[in-house]
């Protein structure tokens, strides 16, 4: 296995050996990799950061060779668990950014016998579980397999409020996926697995620019974009509002609201409507803004040039500390779809569930931001 892998049990590095043509173990086998020229990046039309009171810029052009073409692999004879985690049958733990395979979360072993599943199964079995993640890890992937081993049953996990508009849109039937209980420590063996990489990569928040655009044109194809339109607001505040999200936002996230109400922004809960609005929404705007999560990713849906405004904490959630022009998922997607990006650091603590933002900092940055 070229040294990626010595001995049973270990982990097996899927990224480096797809890169540089490494041997792959035994049980796997590439179904489907598109040309190395397919991959595209772009950048941020413009990408400043509020941070110790100033706007920088910080905008910076992605390094190509961090991505690999849209892949699907055949993997026989696995094991895998509710969050993604796959494993072959002599204990090989996989490791991938771009299959997501989590070689970490095995602490559910031993609690069960693996339930099988028989015959071949698509997957994109994975831990997030919110809008934004369906939108960057999964969206991809399902059009993929779909593409290529079409008539396959698919393995998911847990859906956002919208999930089952996804699988529709591209082109899945209710009764052809099986979804994995993420309540239920459960490992699944498998005969064989088809698992499809997704448009980027987590280290580095690199995205695949063009196949980005082809799969949000998929997923919108459709919608009318174009009756009355002018009639939606061009600078709209996504609240994150905990009737319809996953996560708890800041504790004082009406106090943000309120100071972007006063500035000409209208507030406007997503998860309140219909996919279709959603979309006709954010591609009518010219500003969109909100919380650190998901309201960055609906730039999918925009137009290019969007400006993109997200208040955070000092890093996303974690312990790292934010460092200037850090790549956020929110700047994967306003790199590819050359949006205009905005970060206002506007705690000295991470941000997670509850966290709150300074107002004055959150103030300064709106009255000083660059046009």
């Amino acid at each position: 296995m070229s040294g990626l892998s010595s001995a049973p049990g270990d982990r097996f590095d899927l990224d480096r050996a797809l890169k540089v043509g490494a041997e792959l173990p035994k049980d796997i086998s590439i179904a489907y990799m598109a040309p190395a020229n397919s991959v595209s990046v772009a950048t941020a039309q413009t990408d400043l950061d509020f941070i110790d009171g100033r706007w920088i810029d910080v905008r910076s052009t992605p390094d190509i060779d961090g991505l690999l073409p849209e892949t699907v692999l055949a993997i026989r004879n696995a094991e895998i668990n509710f969050r993604g985690a796959i494993r072959l049958s002599d204990g090989t733990r996989l490791e991938s950014s771009f299959f997501i395979t989590r070689p970490g979360d095995w602490d559910i072993e031993g609690l069960q016998e693996p339930e099988r599943i028989v015959g071949p199964h698509a997957s994109i079995v994975q831990g997030a579980a919110g809008f934004g993640h369906w939108l960057i890890h999964r969206l991809s992937r399902l059009i993929t397999v779909r593409d290529f081993v079409p008539d396959l049953p698919l393995l998911s996990t847990q859906l956002p409020i919208s999930g089952d508009e996804f699988y529709a849109r591209t082109g899945w039937q209710p009764q052809e996926v099986r979804r994995l209980p993420r309540r239920q420590r459960k490992t699944f063996a498998v005969d064989e697995l088809f698992v499809p990489s997704y448009a980027g990569v987590n280290r580095g928040r690199l995205a695949d620019a063009s196949r980005f655009g082809r799969d949000i044109e998929r997923l919108i194809d459709g919608i009318d974009l174009r009756t009355n339109m002018p009639a939606y607001p061009e600078k709209i505040y996504l609240p994150r509002r905990t009737d319809s999200s996953s996560r708890a936002g800041a504790i004082n996230g009406l106090e943000i609201e309120k100071l972007f109400v006063e500035r000409g922004f209208h507030a406007i809960d997503p998860g309140s409507l219909s996919f279709d609005e959603q979309v006709r929404l954010i591609r009518s705007a010219k500003v969109i803004a909100g919380e650190g999560g998901s309201a960055a990713q609906n730039a999918m849906f925009g137009n290019k040039g969007l400006t993109v405004i997200v208040v955070n904490g000092n890093s996303g959630p974690g312990t790292i500390p934010y460092r200037p022009g850090r790549k956020t998922y929110a700047r994967m997607v306003t790199d590819a779809f050359e949006c205009n990006y905005r970060r206002i650091v506007a705690s000295e603590f991470a941000r997670f569930p509850g966290w709150k933002a300074d107002t004055d900092i959150v103030r300064r940055a709106l009255d000083s931001m660059p046009e």
